[in-house]
């Protein structure tokens, strides 16, 4: 009996938990129902409120800073509204960079300059702005912000024992701070005086260009100081490469100090400065170059014609910072054009001497100076047509002393006459030359030669022959011809002329006895018969192409055999 009643028991509490599970189970599932349904729309939805751009308040700083006129606002306005310094000045028109940015620029009153990591352009802050939801604002977390300047002091170059020649440049002085009470003077007979509580300085002596291999190294640098103790003071030595060397010097009582020699090489071009914090006084700084061998330029390149006349050693060696320099040759002439060897000499302190050699290539460039002739030069044939360059020059020079003319063409003869352009050309002992041009007039001025018959008897028939066979060749008809005289004149008369005289004639210029024309007087081209029987002169006129002439003269006998006359 109690064992039923157990097992009784036990199927009730069986039966209530499984009914809870599906209980549950239905739970879970009309929740997930219920979240999968849309919810059910309203009756009425209302539309969804537009932005609406706040309004802006009136600024009595900014003009512009108003609804209207909102596309003229500028980054000037965003710096006023975030109160930034006012010594952050605006250094020209803002740029619209789209619809709402604006960029603007700005540089620092006299006497300060900017701090801030923004993007700067020539010393200018660039400092970008947007509009947006009704206000001005800075693209970024910066403002340009101004701070004193550092103070750039300008001093005479360091002059120290053996510094003169070497130091290059303009001394200057900087402080690293914003000390109002901090100064530097360059007065008295300190090099530099130095007045800052606890405030970075720098002061730089000058640059070193170490350019001759002779110089090997940068020997003690001495420094005359004074720092209280506790301030800091060092010499910074930088090469070209950007390496640095700083000697620490001990900041006490006035001392000297002798800083390490300085190894070189011939490319070096060192910077010398002094660094501190705090007070301090240098009263002299000085040092040596020092050279272990001489080495001289191979070759220095003189030139006569910029008034080049002299070398120094400087130019050898390129440095004499170290003891003195002397060469044994340094004034060159035109003599010397060409290479000359010389000997440079460097002697220290204690009379040591090195010594090398250079090659000093001297050379002129200056041309010489020629003028030709003003009016033309005129050759004649009863000279041979002889002419020389020098006959065409009205003056020639040069600075180094002689020269030599040449002209492109100086051969004439009869077939040259005329004018003619001869181009003259001088050349100095440097080869340098100059040149012009010169008219040229080549003159015919000898007469033709003739040669004339003493006496010669002649028959007025062979005259008249000569003269119809002069005109008409074969078909001369001297009857016919005689008549024609007949009525030129009224009466018969001799033709003659100065072919029938067997007269020679010759000329310079002319290849053959062609180019030379005899004549007689018109007078004489018919002669009267009262002259028969009788001796008479003629003269012949030789004539050659240039109108140049020459006469002779023969004694004529007319006789007339035939009768004609």
């Amino acid at each position: 009996m109690r064992t039923t009643a157990v097992a009784l028991v036990l199927l009730v509490a069986i039966a209530l938990l499984v009914d809870d599970c599906g209980a549950a189970r239905r739970r879970r599932r009309r929740r997930r129902r219920r979240r999968r349904a849309p919810a059910p729309a309203p009756l009425y939805q209302p539309p969804p409120p537009q932005y609406q751009r706040p309004t802006m308040r009136a600024d009595p700083y900014n003009p512009y800073n108003d609804e209207s006129n909102i596309r003229r606002l500028t980054c000037q306005q965003a710096v006023i509204n975030q109160l930034a310094p006012r010594n952050a000045v605006l250094d020209q028109s803002c740029i619209k960079m789209g619809e709402n940015k604006f960029r603007c620029f700005y540089t620092c009153e006299q006497g300060l300059a900017l701090d801030l990591p923004l993007a700067q352009i020539a010393g200018r802050a660039q400092v970008d702005c947007v509009y947006q939801y009704g206000i001005l604002n800075i693209i970024g977390a910066e403002l340009p912000r101004c701070i004193p300047a550092p103070l750039q002091v300008t001093a005479s170059c360091v002059q120290g024992p053996n510094t003169t020649q070497c130091v290059s440049g303009t001394a200057t002085f900087q402080f690293n701070c914003s000390d109002p009470t901090a100064s530097a003077s360059f007065s008295g007979s300190n090099l530099l005086t130095v007045v800052a509580s606890n405030c970075p300085w720098v002061y730089t002596f000058g640059n070193i260009q170490v350019n001759n291999p002779s110089f090997t190294s940068l020997g003690p640098v001495t420094i005359d100081y004074d720092c209280p103790t506790g301030d800091a003071l060092d010499i910074v030595i930088t090469f070209a490469s950007g390496a640095t060397q700083t000697a620490s010097l001990p900041c006490t009582a006035r001392r000297r100090r002798d800083l390490a020699t300085i190894d070189l090489d011939d490319t070096d071009i060192i910077r010398l400065q002094a660094r501190g914090t705090g007070n301090a006084v240098i009263r002299s700084f000085s040092f040596e170059l020092i050279a272990s061998e001489a080495k001289c330029i191979p070759n220095v390149y003189l030139n006569l014609a910029t008034n080049q006349t002299s070398v120094s050693p400087l130019q050898v060696s390129n440095s004499s910072c170290s003891g003195t320099a002397s060469l044994n040759k340094s004034t060159f002439t035109c003599s010397d054009v060409g290479s000359n060897p010389v000997v440079l000499t460097l002697t220290d302190g204690s009379g040591s001497t090195l010594s090398c050699q250079s090659e000093i290539i001297v050379f002129d460039t200056t041309q010489p100076e020629l003028q030709c002739a003003a009016s033309e030069v005129t050759v004649t044939a009863s000279s041979g047509f002889a002419l020389a360059a020098s006959d065409l020059v009205a003056s020639v020079s040069d600075n180094c002393g002689s020269t030599t003319l040449i002209a492109d063409d100086l051969s004439f003869d009869c077939s040259s006459l005329g004018q003619h352009n001869v181009t003259v050309i001088t050349t100095d002992s440097a080869n340098q030359q100059a040149s012009c041009t010169a008219t040229v007039n080549v003159v015919d001025d000898v007469a033709p030669v003739v040669v004339c018959p003493t006496a010669l008897s002649l028959e007025v028939a062979d005259l008249v022959f000569v003269a119809c066979f002069a005109r008409d060749g074969f078909a001369c008809n001297e009857t016919a011809f005689e008549q024609e005289i007949v009525d030129m004149f009224g009466e018969f008369r001799v033709p003659f002329s100065a072919d029938v005289l067997n007269a020679a004639g010759s000329d310079n210029c002319a290849s053959t006895t062609s180019n030379v024309t005899l004549s007689i007087p018109a007078s004489q081209d018919f002669l009267n018969c009262s002259l028969v029987n009788q001796t008479f002169p003629v003269v012949v006129t030789a004539t050659d192409a240039v109108n140049l002439s020459s006469t002779c003269e023969s004694q004529i006998s007319l006789e007339d055999f035939f009768g004609i006359c």
